[in-house]
């Protein structure tokens, strides 16, 4: 990249370099520029994945791509499946994973709360590829967030396998919380939250409270 003495893009000594971010829309040819990266970060979810959209941030006279969007694969259907690819290693990343993720979380909390009153195959086809393409991405990202979205929303079984995971993963620490709190109540006995699950010895006899081997 060549510039002007004169060109921003050549900042005197001691001036910050000019920084700008874009979004590129692979197939419609279309660019956005930003200056802020927690807004480049939402525009890059909002922008449509089958557009493949990317993001290149300009420094001074140096550019980079920082995000781009990936194909993971094929749905049932044939539909590709998307996952937009996000930076963590230059100062403005962070900025901009917590816009696009911010995004993400009002976006589904909108999509998943205009299913929920739906029953039956008008439910069923709201629930579209990309709607489990974001579900299961902030499953990856935010998963304690992805669960309590889902949850809040939804009673239905999980529509993707991570996003599935993550929900058996909460409930299964839910249950151990409420286990270990009875226990700190005096609800369950140390050696009852130790063993509540063992009914049989190691031999297959039973072991009973009452049997000598019940604390062993």
């Amino acid at each position: 990249m060549t510039s002007d003495a004169d060109s921003p893009d050549e900042p005197k000594q001691g001036a910050q370099p000019h920084e700008m971010f874009s979004v590129h829309f692979s197939v419609s040819g279309k660019v956005e520029t930003f200056e802020d990266p927690r807004v480049v970060g939402r525009a890059f979810f909002l922008a449509d994945p089958a557009e493949r959209p990317s993001v290149t941030h300009l420094y001074g006279n140096s550019a980079r791509t920082m995000a781009r969007t990936e194909i993971h694969g094929l749905h049932p259907g044939g539909e590709l499946k998307y996952f937009k690819s996000l930076p963590s290693s230059h100062a403005p990343d962070a900025a901009f994973r917590e816009g696009f993720l911010e995004a993400m979380e009002t976006s589904l909390t909108e999509r998943l709360g205009q299913i929920a009153a739906m029953k039956g195959s008008a439910h069923a086809a709201r629930v579209d590829n990309r709607l489990v393409d974001d579900l299961e991405a902030f499953a990856y990202r935010a998963p304690e967030q992805a669960a309590q979205l889902w949850m809040g929303h939804s009673s239905e079984r999980p529509v993707g396998p991570l996003l599935k995971a993550v929900l058996d993963a909460f409930a299964a620490e839910l249950n151990r919380d409420a286990v270990v709190g009875r226990a700190a109540d005096g609800e369950v006995s140390r050696s009852g939250l130790r063993l509540s699950e063992r009914v049989h010895d190691d031999n297959g006899s039973k072991v009973t409270r009452q049997s000598k081997d019940w604390e062993r």
